[in-house]
């Protein structure tokens, strides 16, 4: 499942991918300096992760990786250890950042530079278990119900590969002086079994707005889907007729109003319960608020139904086995609720002139951002790299202007305290609230190591829905 790819110098190559692209366009020319430019070793400088991580698309990325690369016919405990992985991942992340003492570490009382109370330590721990949970719930329903019908149609050709795709000669930049190279590593690449033909899927985890309008319609003209188009044909030499988008549904997050916790709200992990009460009534799961009866009429829960915690739930019918409770319920829940939980979006074909359009638009926006890069290492060199210094702050206000964007989603720009000019804001690169990023892609490490330039140490991501 490799597509051969002749190798390329990259030691001098000016490499792009899609994040950037869009972080420049979409987002702010100021945050994709920041991210990927900036900061001594020029590969661009990042908000050290603090707060508690969430469950995000990476773990449940590497579970489908892992899925799509077994053998169909191998043992149940394969799958188990997969999602293990994945789950003791997220909980090593958590440990990373002083959430969660892990064997043989020291009891920690202390994270994020403040004393963690009973109660907030409490909270925190159920937290993490929840969140470990649904990676473990996801997996499993990745395993037992959403992924076996698309195996049945199709046939995994490449998954999580590095593909590059040369554009062209220089761009005209001195900052670079090679050629411009897109980077694109694809989820996955199929053929379907009854004619041949390829298509690429993309698997999003989304928060409990599968069905939002906003968020369906951005793919019929996903710039994303387009540039996995075009470098995959490039590279495996055939036509990828298609692009779906594989998207899970993790549940919504919100404050329950009676405890006023933060939750997940999604039936692996909060179904409604009755207890049984012989002789009149037996134990009875509900997976939402309102069902339809055996009647054929809508009805809602009773008084006696409470949501409980799957991952820790008494099943009383569950073997005494390494099944986990979690698993157990997985396979007890009904395939199609649990199929209900994602949905396959496509399939998306894009016209070839939007495909030579993003592609003309690329090469000669990044001939900008590579002249412009120039500039300012002159500008840079001349003012000692103060960035207080009004030379600097002119030539960076007028070669990547801010978007003023800065609360997109809800969210503050990670670079928000350089633009507000906070302490440290002249040499952000110094700043204890930041550090230099590792590159996600594997040829541009490659290419720091090649330039003399140790990349940092992994790190770990605070990832949006993916």
């Amino acid at each position: 499942m490799t597509a051969p790819q002749a190798p390329l110098d990259l030691s001098s190559a000016w490499l792009v991918d899609r994040s950037r692209i869009q972080r420049g366009r979409i987002g702010c020319p100021r945050a994709r300096y920041r991210e990927y430019h900036s900061g001594p070793t020029g590969y661009g400088i990042r908000r050290r992760a603090q707060s508690l991580p969430l469950a995000t698309g990476s773990q449940v990325h590497k579970i489908l990786e892992a899925l799509l690369r077994r053998s169909n016919s191998g043992p149940v405990e394969d799958v188990r250890a997969i999602i293990r992985q994945a789950v003791d991942a997220y909980r090593s992340r958590c440990a990373k950042r002083g959430f969660l003492e892990l064997a043989g570490q020291p009891t920690a009382e202390v994270y994020a530079g403040q004393f963690m109370d009973a109660a907030v330590r409490a909270e925190t721990l159920r937290v993490v278990d929840e969140q470990s949970a649904l990676i473990e719930a996801m997996g499993w329903a990745l395993h037992l119900v959403w992924l076996p019908p698309i195996l049945d149609e199709w046939e995994p050709v490449v998954v999580e590969q590095e593909m590059l795709l040369p554009l062209g000669g220089a761009s005209g930049g001195a900052a670079s002086g090679g050629a411009t190279v897109l980077m694109q590593r694809h989820d996955a690449i199929m053929r379907r079994r009854s004619d041949g033909s390829l298509a690429q899927f993309e698997a999003k985890t989304v928060g409990g707005y599968i069905d939002a309008p906003f968020w369906r319609r951005q793919w019929e003209d996903s710039p994303q889907l387009m540039l996995a188009k075009i470098v995959a044909e490039a590279v495996l030499k055939e036509p990828v007729s298609f692009a779906y988008i594989l998207a899970l549904d993790k549940g919504k997050r919100s404050q329950e109003e009676a405890s006023g916790l933060y939750k997940q709200w999604t039936p692996f992990l909060y179904p409604y319960y009755r207890p049984a009460n012989p002789p009149m009534e037996e134990e009875e799961w509900r997976l939402s608020y309102k069902y339809v009866g055996e009647d054929g009429r809508n009805h809602t829960i009773s008084k006696k139904h409470q949501r409980v915690e799957s991952w820790k739930f008494d099943f009383r019918d569950k073997p005494a086995t390494e099944i986990s409770n979690i698993e157990w319920w997985v396979r007890k829940m009904p395939p199609e609720y649990v199929m209900a939980q994602h949905e396959i979006l496509g399939p998306y074909d894009f016209l070839n002139h939007s495909q030579d359009s993003i592609l003309r638009a690329l090469r000669a926006d990044d001939a900008r951002w590579q002249n412009g890069l120039w500039v300012l290492h002159e500008v840079g060199e001349a003012c000692g790299w103060n960035e207080a210094d009004p030379r600097f702050v002119a030539a960076l206000d007028e070669l990547f202007p801010q978007s003023w964007n800065c609360h997109a989603y809800g969210k503050d720009c990670p670079y928000l305290p350089i633009c507000r000019r906070e302490p440290c804001w002249a040499a952000p690169h110094e700043d204890e609230r930041f550090e230099l990023r590792r590159p996600h892609h594997q040829p541009e490490i490659d290419q720091m190591i090649a330039r003399g330039i140790e990349p940092p140490a992994d790190q770990d991501e605070d990832e949006g829905e993916e």
